[in-house]
Order: structure tokens, then C-alpha cells, then sequence
């Protein structure tokens, strides 16, 4: 055929145009829906996320507001009972040894209650007088509110008394019947998900006592056991473990030197 018609070209682009129409019309169509669905995606997405996000400050926030609650009220008990006040001492009346080592022994003990015959049970650790440095120690140890965490054994107060065998120094803390790792895996056989519960819990309770803030993001004084064995390490009824058995432990404060530690003796 003749191209150089005039009237040819102009039908052979009309009857081109008409023909690329619906593919046209398609290709618009597709890219206009993904455009739409990738923007209601997004907003889905970022929606999600805010609600998750408000969730987890929510959580957060809940869980710093009970650990600051727990604070204030062991601050106050540790406070009313420290040594260095005149006050009067707990109602506190020894039950049965439970442990003996080589700087205290540790009793089952009731704690009674002032109005009632009720009781709480306790821990006690008892240190004889020649042990006072392995007594404050640990007492100085617990007294570090940061340091409070479900792993840690729970601190209740530090006592100082005088009896007929002499003067005695107490650090009077959570009971826990299942007793130590040691005589817990010495009469059980753990299943798998026991034994990841215990050394979970365990881990997380090294980390937190290694770390230098607390899960609220507070400072907080990185501690070192010294003592870690599984004596050291109480069971709790939920299968899960605390460190306990401080005598031993390191501060280890920022400001001091290796050599500043050194003379110390540590």
C-alpha cells in the first residue's frame, strides 16, 4: 500500500490508537489499584505498629511503677531496721537450720505479725560477730535498691543483735522450701523445659546483676558474685532461680581504678 496517502496514515493511527485503548486502560487501572492497596497497607502497617508501640510503653511503664512501688516500701524496711538507728527489732522467732556455711548459718523463721497470730516465713542468715565484715558486705550489697530483680533474692532488712552467745549479725530475706540448686537437682530429675527454665531465670539474673542500669533504664552499680555455684542459687516454686550469698561480691564502681581495687584487697 501507499504510505505517503494522507488519508491511509491517518486511519492506520486511528485503528493503532483504538487497539492500544484496553491494554492502555488495563496497565492505568492495575498501577491505580496496587497504588491504593500499598497506601491502605501502609497505613494498616503504621496503625499496628503505633498500637503495639503504645502497648509496650504501657507494659513498661506498669512494670518501672511496681518496681519503684517495691522500692520505696524495702527502702523503708531496710531504713527502720539499719543499725546505725535505735529501733526496735523485728518480731522474729527462729524455726529450723536449713544451711551452714562457712561464714553464717541460715534458719526457716516466722516473722509474726503485730495484731494477729498470723506469720510471714522467712529466711534468716545468721553471722557470728567475728564474721561482721562478710555481714556488711552482703548487707551493703542488698541495700542497693537498683539491685532489686525476680532473679535476685528478695532482701526484707539487716539486723544487729545481742544474745547469751554473744552479739550476732541477721540479714532477714525471702524463704524459699525448695532450697538450693545443688539439693534441688541432687533429689529431682528435671525435665527440658525445667531445665530451661532454671537457667533462663538464671541468666537473667547474672545479666541483670552484671549489667550497669536497671530494666527501667536507671543506673545502677554493675555487681561481680565471686561465689557462683550452685549452692549459691535458690530454687523457687515456680522452677525458676535467684542468686543469693552475696559475702563475697564486688562492686565495681566506675571511679575506682584496677589499682584502687587492688589495695583494697579485692
Amino acid at each position: 500500500y501507499n504510505t505517503s496517502n494522507p488519508d491511509l496514515l491517518l486511519v492506520i493511527f486511528q485503528v493503532t490508537g483504538i487497539s492500544l485503548l484496553p491494554p492502555l486502560g488495563v496497565a492505568i487501572s492495575v498501577i491505580i489499584i496496587f497504588y491504593c492497596y500499598r497506601i491502605n497497607r501502609q497505613q494498616k502497617l503504621s496503625s499496628t505498629w503505633e498500637t503495639g508501640k503504645t502497648r509496650k510503653l504501657m507494659e513498661f511503664s506498669e512494670h518501672c511503677a511496681i518496681i519503684l512501688e517495691d522500692d520505696r516500701s524495702d527502702t523503708s524496711s531496710t531504713c527502720a531496721n539499719n543499725i546505725d538507728h535505735n529501733t526496735e527489732l523485728l518480731p522474729i522467732e527462729l524455726d529450723t537450720l536449713v544451711g551452714k556455711g562457712r561464714f553464717a548459718e541460715v534458719y526457716k523463721a516466722k516473722l509474726k505479725q503485730n495484731t494477729s497470730e498470723q506469720f510471714e516465713t522467712v529466711a534468716v542468715k545468721i553471722f557470728p560477730y567475728e564474721e561482721y565484715a562478710s555481714w556488711k558486705t552482703e548487707k551493703d550489697i542488698f541495700s542497693d535498691i537498683n539491685l532489686k530483680h525476680e532473679n535476685i533474692l528478695q532482701f526484707l532488712t539487716a539486723e544487729e543483735r545481742k544474745t547469751e552467745l554473744g552479739k550476732q549479725y541477721w540479714l532477714i530475706t525471702a524463704f524459699h522450701a525448695k532450697g538450693n540448686l545443688q539439693e534441688y537437682l541432687t533429689r529431682h530429675v528435671i525435665s527440658w523445659e525445667d531445665l530451661r527454665k532454671l537457667g533462663s531465670s538464671l541468666a537473667r539474673g547474672i545479666a541483670h546483676l552484671h549489667s550497669d542500669h536497671t530494666p527501667c533504664g536507671r543506673p545502677k552499680m554493675p555487681i561481680v558474685h565471686r561465689d557462683l555455684k550452685s549452692s549459691n542459687i535458690l530454687v523457687k516454686n515456680d522452677l525458676t532461680c535467684c542468686l543469693c550469698d552475696f559475702g563475697l561480691s564486688l562492686r565495681l564502681d566506675p571511679t575506682l581504678s584496677v589499682d584502687d581495687l587492688a589495695n583494697s584487697g579485692q
